[in-house]
């Protein structure tokens, strides 16, 4: 899956190497402007980009989510995998 190679990055802490995905990345790959989108919508398509698996979250189903619209009828589900729950 290409959009799962090219964004994964690592972090060096004093637990281990962590690896994260990388929005901005995704955006210069010409994903929409994901910088422009509300926060909960850059943490669902955060969620999809771990969770692409090519069969549950498609690589389509980042494109989608990357290229949201408030003003747009949304026709498609968007794959919800919650990994933690925020309360703010």
């Amino acid at each position: 899956m290409a959009v799962q190679r090219s964004t994964p990055s690592t972090l060096s802490s004093k637990a281990g190497i962590l690896q994260y995905f990388s929005l901005p990345r995704l955006e210069k790959q010409g994903f929409g402007g994901i910088s422009t989108l509300p926060y909960c919508v850059r943490v669902l398509l955060e969620s999809c980009l771990r969770n692409c698996d090519g069969f549950q979250v498609t690589e389509a189903d980042i494109a989608k989510l990357a290229n949201w619209h408030a003003a747009a009828i949304p026709a498609d589900e968007i794959p919800f995998k919650p990994a933690r729950v925020l309360l703010l």
